[in-house]
């Protein structure tokens, strides 16, 4: 019975990570749009993307911060130690190496389109929802591929570096 309620829990925090991740992506999808419709100088180029991405990561990370402390993550070993200083650093550093995943992910499913189908996935917007368009399904498996490994490894290096569950005894 032990056992059940155990697997339970999991499944539980599982589906509250899931919904904090997607709350996450979708304010950083938002503030990135939003930061991208500012009608910008034009001498700042290729830098407006990095802006977008910073600001998007940045308060879509405190957001899932937050929230990981207050509602995924109920049961941990240490609760004061990951509500320290160094705990959120290194949330905020995990979180930063999920993103550069989610990135190399994106330009290797990029490359790997450009090689094999000759089109560029970085070009597909919302105008190109087109669901007899091969570049925008080479775009959506690429997006979900890439979604799917970054949630993994965040659902595990917060899992079992940060907010570590007490040992049974």
């Amino acid at each position: 019975m032990e056992n059940n309620k155990a697997n339970k829990n999991i499944y539980l925090e599982i589906l509250r990570f899931i919904i904090v991740g997607g709350g996450a992506t979708i304010i950083d999808f938002l503030c990135q749009l939003g930061i991208k419709t500012i009608p910008w100088p034009t001498q700042m180029g290729g830098w407006i993307e990095a802006v977008a991405t910073v600001v998007g990561f940045a308060v879509s990370t405190v957001f899932n911060y937050v929230l990981s402390l207050l509602w995924v993550f109920k049961n941990v070993e240490n609760e004061k130690k990951s509500k320290s200083k160094l705990y959120m650093f290194l949330f905020v550093l995990f979180s930063a190496i999920g993103l550069g995943i989610g990135i190399g992910l994106q330009y290797a499913g990029r490359a790997i389109c450009m090689n094999a189908w000759g089109y560029d996935i970085s070009l597909i917007g919302f105008k190109d929802f087109n669901l007899a368009s091969a570049p925008f399904w080479g775009f959506a498996v690429v997006f979900v591929i890439k979604t799917l490994i970054t949630l993994i490894y965040n659902y595990c290096s917060r899992k079992f570096i940060l907010f570590k569950a007490p040992k049974e005894k």
